[in-house]
């Protein structure tokens, strides 16, 4: 914007001076000079007043110019606020888990989700999290309930891959697990709603005392911290 003043200033300079010329020392001189010191200073006033400042436009640029770009902008924070918060420091251990949940449980397994025990958690010297030496308070895991067999044969066969699954995961640091599985159930109104059928929870302790040789899967319920089964479903373990 600096040149065009400069520009309009020095043609304003110009017409001031022909102004004069054209006078020839009559007495229109004065008349005439007024006339150019006004015009240039009408011109460059305006200049002035139309020159933006460059603070104004900086500040200006930074902003959102419309409240559409301006809730864009609040999402696109939030959204790197959430990845961020989101990001799973153990995510080798959750890639881990998730591997054997697929390889127990087939197309069934949904998640295990980690609630950790920051009370003994452990560091490396460049102070991220030691995995594999930091205990997991509580670990969960869902699983869709096969209905495909009969309730008998559903409940056996769900017993069955939790033996397995604590079998393969027992070197995985945790003080208790739960482990569930949903199911669709008719309520009173006769409306389908996702409940779990099955869940058990079992401390390490009682998991580390198993011999998995010769472990009968149908004594999970007696070790259980609890053990569950929807009151819609009738099973039989003997």
């Amino acid at each position: 914007m600096l040149p065009i003043i400069g520009v309009i200033s020095f043609a304003a300079t110009i017409i001031f001076a022909i102004l004069i010329k054209k006078s020839k020392g009559k007495k229109e001189d004065n008349k005439s000079f007024k006339i150019g010191l006004v015009i240039s200073a009408i011109v460059f006033i305006v200049c002035l007043i139309n020159t933006p400042d460059k603070k104004d436009n900086k500040d200006k640029s930074n902003k959102p110019t419309s409240k559409t770009e301006e809730k864009s902008t609040e999402k696109e924070t939030k959204e790197s606020i959430a990845s961020k918060e989101t990001e799973a420091p153990f995510s080798n251990k959750q890639d881990t888990l998730d591997k054997i949940g697929i390889k127990i449980f087939g197309d069934d397994y949904k998640n295990a989700k980690m609630n950790w025990d920051y009370t003994t958690i452990k560091y490396k010297e460049d102070g991220s999290i030691d995995e594999e030496n930091s205990t997991i308070d509580y670990l969960a895991v869902d699983v869709k309930l096969s209905d495909n067999l009969t309730e008998n044969m559903t409940i056996k066969g769900f017993l069955m891959k939790v033996s397995d699954y604590l079998k393969t995961t027992i070197d995985v640091n945790y003080n208790r697990v739960f482990i569930g599985a949903k199911a669709e159930f008719k309520d009173q109104y006769g409306n389908l709603k996702e409940q779990y059928a099955v869940k058990i929870i079992l401390n390490k302790e009682e998991v580390n005392k198993i011999n998995f040789e010769n472990f009968d899967y149908k004594n999970l319920p007696d070790i259980a911290e609890s053990f569950d089964v929807h009151n819609g479903i009738k099973y039989n373990l003997d």
